[in-house]
């Protein structure tokens, strides 16, 4: 099978990773990096006008910085340390999602774990007591327990409705936080409850709630680009897609800039 993916962040990448096996795959990516919004970036190469560029790319700015951003950059503070932009939670370690998909691919994920703390007034580490659990319990087999069926219903459902209907105390904070920590997305009308009911499942394999690749976030894409590039799969990175190409409601192909290319 001829396979395009397009987009070489996390997803399409750890796709095109198990999919190399089934046929001849291409990743095509806008931007000239690996990542999508899972980047690593070089404290030393880095620029403030890069940095900025990147940040209004995907939606985001720096509110507030102490010392001052420019004087950051102006006095290269950041030589020597590496900067990890979007997911900073993976849903857990060796055993999280990514963890497995790079284990069966024969790939190491040096992943670090810690529970969940929250910064508000307080400093409260762990976040969730075990008389806070207690209490939650009943959410937490229902999760454990849901279908296929009943996560795909969800899927319609914001969860902004679901905090609406089962908010209260500490369950409306976790609500309102566990969506915000599996996406890049900050907007809960925009995060589907089945997506953050799939995700938090995924921590019943016996993960801690935060996982932190001790290479930076970039090296989870570096490894499954190395799958795809070892396997004959190809990357090209700074080509854009114009459009794809359907016929009679199946796509057939794309075009990049003035070409067409068939995929299966």
């Amino acid at each position: 099978m001829r396979i395009c993916i397009i987009g070489a962040g996390l997803g399409g990448l750890a796709s095109a990773a198990l999919l190399v096996k089934k046929g001849r795959v291409e990743i095509y990516e806008k931007e000239n990096l690996l990542g999508g919004r899972a980047l690593s970036l070089d404290g030393k190469k880095l620029t403030l006008k890069e940095y900025r560029n990147i940040l209004n790319r995907f939606e985001s700015a720096i509110p507030f910085s102490e010392p001052g951003i420019d004087k950051i950059f102006d006095e290269k503070m950041l030589e020597g340390y590496q900067i990890d932009l979007g997911f900073h939670l993976l849903g857990g370690g060796p055993k999280s999602i990514i963890g497995r998909a790079l284990k069966k691919l024969g790939e190491g994920a040096d992943i670090s774990t810690s529970r969940l703390g929250f910064i508000g007034k307080d400093i409260v580490f762990p976040y969730l007591s075990p008389i806070d659990k207690m209490k939650m319990i009943h959410y937490i087999l229902r999760l454990l327990f849901a279908g296929s069926s009943t996560l795909e219903a969800l899927e319609k459902i914001p969860m902004t409705e679901t905090i609406k209907k089962y908010g209260k105390g500490k369950m409306k904070l976790t609500l309102e936080l566990m969506p915000r920590l599996i996406t890049t997305v900050n907007d809960l009308n925009r995060i589907s409850t089945g997506d953050t009911f799939r995700s938090q499942r995924e921590l019943l394999h016996g993960e801690k709630a935060a996982g932190y690749p001790r290479r930076g976030i970039g090296a989870l894409a570096e490894n499954f680009a190395n799958v795809v590039k070892k396997r004959g799969g190809k990357i090209h990175l700074g080509r854009k897609i114009e459009e794809i190409v359907i016929d009679d409601g199946i796509a057939k192909g794309i075009i990049i800039g003035e070409e067409m290319k068939e995929f299966d």
